[in-house]
């Protein structure tokens, strides 16, 4: 709200929210095996995550971007930290919310960052199903 009646006020100026999913840094993908040890733990976000560097190159996207308003986004791995499908998770944990869309892949995050991508052209990179080959890169 505050944000929302700043942009009118100073209409100049850009108000960009970033709504940033449990911030992982990429040293300590092992704090993740809890998730799949015991996927309750990861239910709270629906099993996302987000590496520390993505975060970073989301905010200086952000910054060097531009935009107008009061804008927010969600910023989260493109992949869940689920070993076990999301469609399958959310059936298991969350009574009545099993209807994933069809065309959802089984390990895709269940946050999109499309309009990050739209916006500022950033996607998350890093995941934790790469970390032990060297290399960032979504699922």
């Amino acid at each position: 709200m505050i944000a929302e009646s700043l942009a009118l006020r100073y209409p100049e100026t850009a108000f960009v929210g970033l709504r940033i999913n449990n911030v992982i840094p990429p040293d300590r993908y092992d704090i993740l095996q809890a998730r799949r040890d015991d996927p309750a733990t990861g239910r709270g976000n629906f099993w996302s995550y987000i590496d520390a560097r993505d975060v970073g190159t989301a905010s200086l996207a952000v910054l060097e971007g531009r935009s107008a308003g009061h804008e927010v986004f969600l910023i989260a791995a493109a992949d869940t930290s689920a070993d076990r499908p999301l469609r399958e998770l959310m059936a298991e944990y969350y009574d009545g919310y099993d209807r994933v869309a069809p065309d959802h892949d089984d390990f895709a995050s269940a946050f999109s960052c499309r309009k990050m991508e739209r916006f500022f052209g950033w996607r998350p990179t890093y995941s934790w199903r790469q970390a032990g080959q060297g290399a960032g890169g979504a699922r």
